[in-house]
């Protein structure tokens, strides 16, 4: 393989979100959709992952979390290109 070089971005074999987060919670525009959608290496979060769409589910709400951070509506009106842009530029990572 030779002597790997960083030059920066992301590289990788799995699907991610622009932001490197996570998809978690309701949907606003469509009743009873609820997403659970991994950003990379997802799977070892399985557990809480379960837990919380559980409680999400079954009781409407998170008990100990705030899922707004993860919420899909951090995408609506934006375009995608403006987050790659923005995780594009060095230096300024997943500041979105």
């Amino acid at each position: 393989m030779g002597s790997p070089l960083y030059a920066g971005g992301y590289v990788s074999y799995f699907d991610i979100t622009p932001d490197l987060k996570f998809i978690l919670g309701s949907d606003s525009q469509i009743p009873n959709l609820i997403h659970c959608l991994g950003a990379g290496q997802a799977l070892k979060y399985a557990p809480i992952f379960g837990e919380l769409m559980s409680e999400l589910i079954l009781e409407g709400k998170t008990k100990d979390f705030d899922l707004t951070e993860f919420s899909i509506q951090r995408f609506a009106n934006r375009p995608l290109q403006k987050f790659w842009q923005a995780a594009a530029q060095p230096g300024k990572g997943n500041a979105l």
